[in-house]
């Protein structure tokens, strides 16, 4: 008799558990579907690369490439003069890319 008292308490409690559309016959709610990744095109390989350059050529770690940090990229001055957009003297991490883009 315990069995049955058992298995009605094991039942109830599992009946109470279902999800709702479970229990109703309705449909389950609608999961999001991912979004699949970017493609990698041989344009975002180099962007991300230009960016690895700089953020290693940033050896004093202050976000900026100084001009003797960007003089260790081997490249011309006059890069680095054309490329200092609002002409503080640095190059922030975008510009270097754009300056690697450039030359």
């Amino acid at each position: 008799m315990q069995f049955i008292s058992s298995l009605a308490a094991l039942l109830v409690g599992a009946y109470a558990w279902a999800p709702s559309f479970a229990v109703d016959g309705g449909e389950p709610p609608a999961v999001a579907t991912p979004t699949p990744p970017a493609a990698i095109t041989p344009a975002l390989i180099m962007q991300l690369k230009m960016q690895d350059v700089c953020a290693r050529s940033d050896s004093d770690l202050d976000g900026y490439i100084s001009r003797i940090e960007f003089v260790t990229l081997r490249r011309p001055g006059s890069v680095f003069k054309a490329s200092d957009a609002d002409h503080d003297g640095r190059l922030s991490l975008h510009e270097c890319e754009k300056a690697l883009a450039s030359s």
